[in-house]
C-alpha cells in the first residue's frame, strides 16, 4: 500500500502534464519488485507522455522511496482492459462492458450501466443486477476485439 501523501504528489505532478493519474500498483514479477503508475489523458498515452511522467516524478521517488527494497519503476497505460477498482474508475467507465468476478465466485459479464454510492447497475443476458463493490473481488472493462477486425 503506497504513502497517500506520496501518491497525492504523484498526482499533482502529472496533472500538470496533461494526464490523470489512474493508479499505482506494487507488484513482484520475475523475482523482480515493480512499482507501476497507469496514467490517462484525453488525448490518450503514447511513449513520449509516459517517459515525460517517469522523468519528472523519478526524482520524487529518490527522496521518497515508495517501497523500501530494490525496484523497477513504470509508467503505463491502463490499457483498453483495464481492472476497476476505485468508484472514480466505475464512474469513468459507464457504457463499457465487463467481465467481473464477485466474491463468492460467481462471474457476470455485462454492460456497466450507472454508479451511484457504492453500487453498480450492469445489464447482462440475465437481466439488470445492482452489485455493491465491496461484493467485487475483481472488475475488469472488456474490450470487443472482433469489432476491430476489417470487413471484406
Amino acid at each position: 500500500m503506497i504513502d497517500k501523501i506520496l501518491e497525492d504528489k504523484i498526482a499533482e505532478v502529472i496533472d500538470s502534464l496533461d494526464a490523470t493519474l489512474y493508479d499505482i500498483e506494487i507488484a513482484k514479477e520475475f523475482e523482480r519488485s515493480i512499482f507501476r503508475i497507469y496514467i490517462t489523458s484525453e488525448d490518450g498515452i503514447d511513449l513520449d507522455k509516459c517517459e515525460r511522467v517517469s522523468k519528472m516524478i523519478s526524482p520524487l521517488l529518490d527522496v521518497e522511496e515508495p517501497i523500501y527494497k530494490n525496484y523497477f519503476f513504470e509508467v503505463s497505460s491502463p490499457g483498453v482492459e483495464r481492472i476497476l477498482s476505485k468508484p472514480k474508475h466505475f464512474s469513468k467507465s459507464i457504457g463499457e462492458n465487463l467481465n467481473i468476478k464477485l466474491n463468492d465466485g460467481q462471474k457476470i459479464r455485462g454492460k456497466l450501466e450507472e454508479y451511484r454510492d457504492g453500487t453498480i447497475k450492469v445489464a447482462s443476458e440475465d437481466g439488470e443486477k445492482e452489485i455493491k463493490l465491496e461484493d467485487i473481488k475483481k472488475a475488469k472493462t472488456l474490450f470487443d476485439w472482433g469489432s476491430t477486425k476489417s470487413k471484406k
